[in-house]
Order: structure tokens, then C-alpha cells, then sequence
């Protein structure tokens, strides 16, 4: 069964790890490099798989592609002992906050619209039953597309990077969910 948190472009989980806290912190320091501030076309080609800050045992990282995604995930992770003697790893995968912006602003447009051809709908009742072609006439599925179209294009991308980070984070921390 599909569940809600399934649909959204948000992954929380814990992993654990038999590696100690400093062997997990050292594995993910190898692996993260610095932000770097550039765009697309003129990035320098890094060795390191992620970018982004580590402190402590608190890390906020960006996976470095050679593609565009726009909604690639910002993965938030904090590394402690449990009380079973385990290392455990929080991973707090979001999107970025501008990005995140973007789409609340595309999905409440169409939304809106949505609501207003539904409200015209059901005002004009009588008239939708004497023809349903005139309903493709006046636009009225476009909305609806689109915010389909908004719901997809968010969710599709973001689940696969976030799946490809988790399976990385796996096999380099020696860890399970």
C-alpha cells in the first residue's frame, strides 16, 4: 500500500552501523568535499562523490553530479552511539529551500485553478451534460495536468537520487535500516 510519505519529496531514516562513530566520521569526510560556488557549465570536475559541510558528528551534504537536477535531495545527517552500542545514522533528505519555493508557488496556482474549473463545473452542470467534448474546448483539464505535471516532476527525481544516496551510504557505512 502506498502511504503519503511515500508521495512527497522528504526521506527520513536511521541507519545503523557496527563501524564506531569516528570510523563512520572519517568514512563521510573522505567522501564530501567543499561547496563549491559555480554554475553548470563552468564546475570544476570533483574526486569526491558529495560536497557540502561536516562538524562534529553533524553533516549537510549535496551529492556532485555531472547532470542538471534541480530537485536533487539536501541530505542532513547527524551521527550517534545508541543505547545498544551501534552507531546509528539520522539521514534528513529534503529539497532545497528555493526549489521547495518554486514548486509551492506552481502547485497553488494550478491548484487554484483546479478549484476554480471545478467550482465553474458545478455551476454550470446542466450545461457540461449536454456535451462533454466542450469541456476539452474551454481548457479545462490543463490545470489539472499541470499540476500533475508539478506533483511528478517532483517527486520522480527527487525519490531516485535520494534511493542512490541511501544505497551509497549503505555499502560505504556498512550500515542497514
Amino acid at each position: 500500500m502506498i502511504k503519503l510519505k511515500d508521495l512527497l519529496p522528504n526521506e527520513d531514516l536511521v541507519l545503523y552501523s557496527n563501524l564506531s562513530v569516528e570510523e563512520v566520521m572519517r568514512r563521510i569526510k573522505e567522501n564530501v568535499g567543499p561547496k563549491v560556488r559555480s554554475n553548470y557549465w563552468n564546475r570544476p570536475i570533483s574526486c569526491k562523490s558529495y560536497e557540502g559541510d561536516v562538524y562534529g558528528n553533524i553533516f549537510d551534504i549535496k551529492k556532485v553530479i555531472d547532470y542538471r537536477n534541480s530537485f536533487l535531495p539536501v541530505i542532513h545527517g547527524i551521527v550517534y552511539l545508541d543505547a545498544n552500542g551501534k552507531t546509528g545514522i539520522i539521514l534528513k533528505m529534503r529539497l532545497a529551500p528555493f526549489v521547495k519555493a518554486f514548486i509551492l508557488l506552481w502547485l497553488l496556482f494550478t491548484g487554484l485553478a483546479c478549484i476554480g474549473f471545478l467550482i465553474k463545473g458545478i455551476i454550470n452542470y446542466n450545461n457540461i451534460l449536454k456535451g462533454i467534448g466542450k469541456i476539452f474546448e474551454h481548457g479545462v483539464p490543463v490545470p489539472f495536468f499541470l499540476f500533475l505535471f508539478g506533483c511528478a516532476i517532483t517527486v520522480i527525481p527527487f525519490k531516485i537520487e535520494s534511493r542512490k544516496s541511501i544505497d551509497f551510504f549503505k555499502v560505504l557505512l556498512r550500515a542497514n535500516v
